[in-house]
Parts: C-alpha cells; structure tokens; sequence
C-alpha cells in the first residue's frame, strides 16, 4: 500500500491538478479576505432579512462588499470556515487526480498484476485522497486565518484555537464526501463521467431535498441537517455546539465513508479492468 502512495505522489506532484487545487484554494480565500464577506455556492445560503436584502442591492463595488461585511458580528474567519462547502470543487480534482488518472490511462492493470490486491489498490487511493484533502482543507483554514489577520481588523478574527477545533469538526463529512467522489472515479471510470456527475452531485443532491420537501410537505429543518452544506455551516461555531450538531457531522461522515466504500470495493472487485 506504501509503494502505491509513494508513487501516486510522485505522479501527482509532477503533474498540474494538484497545483491548480491549492491555487484555487488560495484564491477562493483570497477573494474573501478582500471583500471580508465568505463565497458561498449552492442553495442553503441561510435566511436573509429584507433589510440585509436591501442593503445588498444598493452593492455598487468591492468597498460596499468590505463595507457591510465589516459590520456582520460574525468574525471573519469563522464566515469563511461556514462557507467551506466551497472547497468539495477543488477535492474533485484530487479525486481526478489520484483515481481518474490511473483508470482512464489503463495503469491500473499494471499495478493490480503485481500481487496487490484490488482491495488494498482501493485503500490505497482513499487513503491518499484523504491526506491530499486534508491538506487542502489545512491550507484553506489557516491561508484564511492569518489573511485576515494581515489584512483586515484583528479584533475581528478568532482564536486561532478555536479555527482549529472547526476545522477537526468539519473532517469527518469531508472524508464522507472524498469517499463518495472515490466511489463515483471507481465506478464511472472514464474522467467525463466523472467530471459531470461530481460537478452536478451537490446541486443535484439540494434540488432532491427541496423536491421531497415540497411533494411530502415534511419540516425542511428535519430534512436539511442532514445537508452537506447544512452540516458544515453548523460546525463553524466559534466555541461550543450541541452533542446533536457534532454527532450529525461524525455519523453523517462515517456512515459515507462506510457506505461507499463496500460500495466501490464491491463494484470494483468484480468489474473488468482493461
């Protein structure tokens, strides 16, 4: 398994996608410590107030951004830290870096041949998918924090243990999210379909929400807990949360994490490799 993530890394860090993932990731932070207002994408955004509306309608340039968002009480680091659902588009390409690569070149033939087991190929590349996430996860949290504190008001950013403990809270639904995005590499196979199935999977997965919402009439709060986005917007807190909040976030990631995984091993055991 060693040899296998040595020569991934090797691989990876020789080519470009790992590269364009950290620039994106600094450059996702970097737009939000000028503005001093988080990026958000998809559909749980929060309520917003018509006042708040209002106020973001007269918007005629990055100072009135700077502006309003210098008078949010929210600190700005934890802002950003509850908008890191934007990070699962940079973890798309360590997935189509660590996995697509090797599946759509062929390569994998070579290296399953040589008594490793497809199990343990698997792990190898989850694993190695983890720990490339989780750098990127690392760079974004403390890229943010001292920007911020660099370039915008002290008083207005957090303890930088606090960050931390967000940071430890949000990993577990972020390596539940990696092994899905594992899976549908493993799965898929070829790098277009991976592409547009990963790239749709979170909208696609909100719409799905919403629909049962409106077609059962069910409590949207019981249904949205269990959102990606929602899940990582309640972890950001700067001091304590509810046991309820933290354990949604670890059983929500193990139980992806699980999932997928004898999903892909199963799928990929069985499947032709050519």
């Amino acid at each position: 398994m060693l040899n296998i993530i040595k020569a991934d890394l090797f691989r990876i860090f020789k080519g470009k996608g790992i590269y364009i993932s950290m620039l994106s990731v600094i450059l996702l932070c970097s737009i939000s410590i000028y503005l001093r207002s988080p990026g958000h994408i998809g559909l749980n955004s929060g309520s917003t107030s018509n006042s708040a509306l209002e106020e973001y309608q007269d918007i005629e340039s990055p100072e009135d951004v700077r502006k309003i968002a210098g008078e949010n009480e929210m600190t700005l680091d934890e802002g950003m830290m509850k908008a890191n659902g934007n990070l699962y588009y940079p973890l798309i390409f360590i997935v189509f870096a660590v996995v697509c690569v090797d599946l759509s070149s062929h390569t994998v033939k070579n290296v399953i041949s040589t008594d490793v087991s497809r199990k343990t190929y698997y792990f190898s590349k989850l694993l190695l998918t983890w720990g490339l996430g989780i750098f990127l996860i690392i760079l974004s949290t403390y890229f943010g924090y001292f920007g911020n504190i660099i370039f915008n008001n002290p008083s207005n950013v957090s303890n930088i243990l606090d960050i931390t403990i967000i940071m430890l809270r949000q990993l577990p639904i972020f390596c539940g999210i990696m092994s899905i995005l594992v899976m549908i590499a493993t799965i898929t196979k070829k790098t277009s379909r991976y592409n547009a199935i990963a790239i749709m999977l979170i909208m696609l997965s909100q719409m799905l929400i919403m629909l049962i919402i409106t077609i059962f009439n069910i409590d949207s709060n019981m249904i949205m807990q269990f959102e990606f986005e929602t899940i990582i917007r309640s972890l950001a807190v700067v001091g304590s949360i509810e046991l309820k909040t933290l354990l949604i976030g670890v059983l929500m990631g193990l139980g992806l994490t699980a999932g997928s995984s004898i999903i892909g091993i199963y799928y990929f055991n069985r499947c032709d490799i050519k």
